[in-house]
């Protein structure tokens, strides 16, 4: 569920446009303004979408509305953590998460647990564990690629810690 509402937070930050991709920023608190939307003014605005993906939105908003205190909170200080993170930043960690999402599911849980262990290891050690032999057989190159570039954004200055 995490992965889906940060996917949710990234996206209306986002947008779906190219000329969205290309914005150096998005106003702060976009999605908080969002859910704060009655419901008549959130369904005109959910109307907009394509069916599809208008229905993945109610799911991951109902699933953001139902969210214990604790949890809403430590989502709203990543999602904070993103818009403050400079432009290069945040299209590296949409081109992650893009990447990650594209995956069947349990090549995503498999990237994910590896992800975990990546940010715990101290920066010095990360290059070292991604060429390890034991890292190359249980991932492919592709998956590889995702691990390096994750990686990459873990090791830029005050890289939040995303949970992707």
């Amino acid at each position: 569920m995490r992965l889906g509402l940060l996917t949710l937070t990234l996206a209306i930050a986002a947008g779906s446009s190219p000329q969205a991709q290309t914005r150096p920023r998005v106003p702060p608190n976009r999605v908080e303004r969002f859910r704060q939307l009655t419901p008549d003014q959130r369904k005109k605005a959910l109307e907009s979408l394509p069916p599809g993906r208008r229905q993945q939105a109610e799911q991951r908003l109902q699933q953001l509305d139902t969210l214990p205190p604790a949890e809403r909170d430590a989502l709203d200080r990543r999602y904070e953590a993103f818009q403050n993170l400079p432009f290069e930043q945040q299209q590296l960690a949409r081109q992650v998460f893009r990447k990650l999402n594209a995956l069947p599911l349990s090549r995503r849980e498999a990237l994910r647990a590896e992800m975990d262990t990546l940010r715990r290891l101290p920066p010095q050690e990360r290059s070292g564990h991604l060429l390890h032999p034991a890292l190359r057989k249980r991932f492919s190159s592709k998956e590889r690629a995702i691990l390096n570039d994750f990686s990459s954004f873990l090791s830029t200055p005050d890289s939040p810690d995303l949970h992707f």
